[in-house]
């Protein structure tokens, strides 16, 4: 037998670890209030999802028009007969050092939030038993298989990085960027419009697109493409670790959602191994079961092939 173990966010949980993206809000509100702030203002929620609690997936959700008219105090035509030289760019720079908090320095808190998250924890829990020779993908950031379990370094993927690497991390959401550059580039005048109405959108537009609105919305874009996590890119670029896959057997997936953004993961992972391969997955809670139940159906050759438990009752499950 050949087992792949994928770890998700849900085995650090286990293990008390306190790396929820509730728990990074409230890090950051005693580290880097600036970047909360910023969070709370100007990102939006998907139906009823709650901000924080889905904080990667609404990475994408940055209220680009609420940027542009907030920060459009510092264009040209705003500073009257008071514009000087210095003031040139004023838009565009404001623009850049909010898009550096919400990419360069997010990433910095976060990989320092997960460092902070493992030093803190001073549980002793380690009933997992894995079986010798196994292979690991983590989607955590965390060190707990090496800490905690003594994993080797070189029998794990951190598929998005390691915080307690140099390396920068893959924090970001999966939505296509050139959807947000056609929003903001592409725009249209709102229906019902008489033609009068549409020539003054249009005029209104012209006046409002001038050269330094348009470098600001450059810079809302670089946003927009440094935010998104390639799933296709990390793929190939570990193309060789996934055609390594080519004898497991049995796959465990311990802590991980199977979201909708993480999927072409698992795909990749389903061509590679072998197609009789056995999955056995973890779940929380019993509204968790069903979901998880359904996502892997698309992997396994039939529901013989598929196991779902509970991380509590993992030391006792026999995959063997």
């Amino acid at each position: 037998m050949s087992v792949l173990y994928i770890i998700g966010n849900g085995f650090d949980l286990y293990h008390q670890l306190k790396t929820r993206y509730t728990d990074f809000a409230s890090y950051l509100e005693v580290q880097n209030q600036r970047i909360l702030d910023d969070f709370n203002k100007y990102y939006y929620m998907d139906s009823n999802q709650e901000l924080w609690a889905n904080f990667e997936a609404n990475l994408s959700n940055l209220d680009t028009e609420l940027v542009l008219d907030e920060l459009s105090d510092y264009l040209p035509g705003s500073f009257g007969g008071d514009f000087q030289d210095r003031d040139r760019y004023a838009f565009q720079i404001e623009i850049e050092m909010l898009v550096d908090r919400l990419t360069t320095e997010m990433k910095s808190e976060f990989k320092n939030f997960i460092v902070n998250a493992c030093n803190a924890n001073s549980n002793k829990i380690n009933n997992i038993k894995f079986i010798a020779n196994s292979n690991f993908i983590s989607f955590n950031y965390s060190n707990t298989l090496e800490k905690i379990y003594k994993i080797a370094r070189e029998d794990i993927l951190y598929i998005h990085g390691s915080a307690f690497e140099n390396d920068s991390i893959i924090l970001g959401h999966g939505v296509d960027p050139s959807k947000f550059t056609n929003d903001l580039v592409e725009a249209v005048p709102p229906e019902d419009l008489t033609e009068e109405e549409i020539e003054m959108w249009h005029q209104e537009m012209s006046d409002k697109f001038d050269y330094e609105y348009e470098l600001g919305v450059t810079e809302v874009n670089q946003y927009l493409a440094a935010s998104f996590k390639s799933s296709a890119e990390i793929i190939n670029e570990n193309k060789s670790y996934f055609a390594s896959l080519q004898e497991i057997d049995t796959v465990v997936i311990l802590g991980h959602s199977m979201s909708d953004v993480d999927m072409p993961y698992f795909d990749e992972i389903s061509k590679c191994i072998k197609k009789n391969s056995f999955w056995f997955v973890s779940y929380y809670s019993d509204a968790e079961h069903d979901e998880l139940y359904s996502s892997v159906q698309q992997f396994a050759q039939s529901d013989n092939y598929i196991k779902l438990f509970k991380i509590d009752d993992f030391s006792s499950l026999k995959i063997a």
